[in-house]
């Protein structure tokens, strides 16, 4: 499912925290925006998802004006994964996937919810209690709930467009990898995917593309080979001498060991 963003302007006051940024991400794609705290990467992202209207500019998911689709249709064509999604009371873990499925409990929706636990490792975890759960854990829930709600979606209008705001930061090394496969499984069958990532090792492994957002504007945009270099680092982190490159076709890491402030 295609998204596109047309000269966005979100500000506050006279401030701009996203500056005339355009972009599309196309169906079958994994998209990874990177950048540093406060280039505006979380509220591009909201703006993106409809959450938040920009001041300028539009958004246009599948061809049409996202302010023209209600909420009901939006739920079932793109699933939003926040920054921070922290359950304050006592759901079951079965109950937080079952609010991106809707409806009851239905087989077809038990179902589901069952293979979006599996798919992240929480298999056996339908009736804990989410408030009990590690930060990871909880996080990993979400991430489930935004499978089913695609899964539910695509029923009806086809593979969906995710939308994560730092899925992976509260996860251990393992789960790390899991949920980045599990983003390209998601475009393996035909959605999309554009996510914020802040480790760019993980970011390189899992991405067809990087969008670098800084201070508002989008400053590179590219497969990995040619975004995440030594230049721009430099230029948008601040910091030098860390990218290698792994033989052909010569995915660039990140070695933090070798950094030093620009």
């Amino acid at each position: 499912m295609r998204l596109e963003g047309e000269g966005l302007v979100i500000a506050v006051g006279s401030t701009r925290l996203i500056d005339d940024v355009s972009l599309a991400v196309e169906a079958g794609a994994v998209v990874a925006l990177v950048g540093p705290n406060g280039a505006g990467k979380s509220t591009l992202l909201r703006a993106l998802s409809g959450e938040i209207a920009p001041r300028a500019g539009r958004v246009r998911l599948a061809g049409t004006d996202i302010r023209k689709l209600s909420p009901a249709v939006l739920a079932q064509r793109r699933a939003m994964m926040a920054q921070s999604a922290s359950v304050a009371f006592a759901f079951t873990v079965a109950e937080v996937v079952r609010m991106g499925v809707g409806g009851g409990g239905s087989p077809r929706t038990e179902a589901l919810i069952d293979a979006a636990l599996a798919e992240v490792d929480l298999a056996g975890f339908r009736e804990r209690i989410i408030t009990t759960l590690s930060g990871g854990e909880q996080q990993r829930v979400q991430f489930a709930r935004v499978l089913a709600q695609l899964a539910v979606g695509a029923e009806s209008h086809g593979p969906g467009l995710m939308l994560l705001d730092e899925p992976i930061a509260a996860l251990d090394l393992r789960h790390q990898l899991d949920i980045a496969d599990a983003m390209r499984r998601h475009t393996a069958r035909g959605g999309t995917v554009l996510a914020v990532l802040h480790d760019l090792n993980i970011a390189a492994r899992v991405a067809d593309r990087i969008i670098v957002l800084d201070r508002g504007r989008l400053v590179a945009d590219g497969p990995p080979s040619a975004t995440i270099t030594d230049a721009m680092l430099a230029e948008v982190f601040r910091v030098e001498g860390a990218v290698g490159r792994l033989p052909p076709p010569g995915a660039p890491f990140v070695l933090p060991h070798a950094m030093r402030a620009a």
